[in-house]
């Protein structure tokens, strides 16, 4: 099985994302999560995340 890793950029509540945590993304892939480079609130709930996911293809 071949991995890959890949930026991503999403808004999720903000008790849902943290390294190891496993993102499904609209298209289907499933990856988890092995780094967070910046959170932006974009309310009390809801923050931006851009990070770095591994897929298993």
């Amino acid at each position: 099985m071949k991995s890959e890793i890949h930026p991503f950029r999403m808004i999720v509540s903000n008790e849902d994302i943290a390294v190891g945590n496993k993102v499904k993304f609209s298209d289907g892939a499933e990856g988890t999560v092995t780094s967070i480079r910046s959170i932006k609130f974009i309310s009390m709930t809801k923050v931006e995340v851009i990070g770095r996911a591994k897929f298993e293809n």
